[in-house]
């Protein structure tokens, strides 16, 4: 399994954009550790305002198969554990399954 944890927007200048980098900065690791944004499993989104719940929801149907998205949580908080930052993301996936040789 693949534990992500902490990513945040480092650059974004709105709430937009601080999505499209964590989802970005995902799409990265999950390519780098075998996997990819098809092997998502569990999710968990964390947002600070209203605005970037809502954000968050239309994001994330861009990056996601409508036919197979991960289970997810999602919550508006206090913080995200980073001054000036209003989501953050937690995500379990697994790695792309390869076939047996002689399969």
């Amino acid at each position: 399994m693949i534990f992500i944890s902490g990513l945040y927007g480092e650059n974004a200048g709105s709430g937009r954009a601080e999505w499209l980098e964590i989802f970005g900065q995902l799409a990265d690791i999950l390519w780098e550790t075998g996997s990819s944004m098809r092997h998502q499993v569990k999710g968990t989104y964390y947002s600070t305002t209203a605005d970037s719940r809502r954000l968050h929801g239309e994001i994330r149907d861009v990056y996601f198969d409508p036919a197979r998205p991960p289970a997810s949580s999602g919550m508006v908080t206090k913080g995200t554990g980073r001054a000036g930052k209003t989501s953050t993301i937690d995500m379990i996936a697994i790695p792309i399954p390869r076939s047996k040789p002689g399969s």
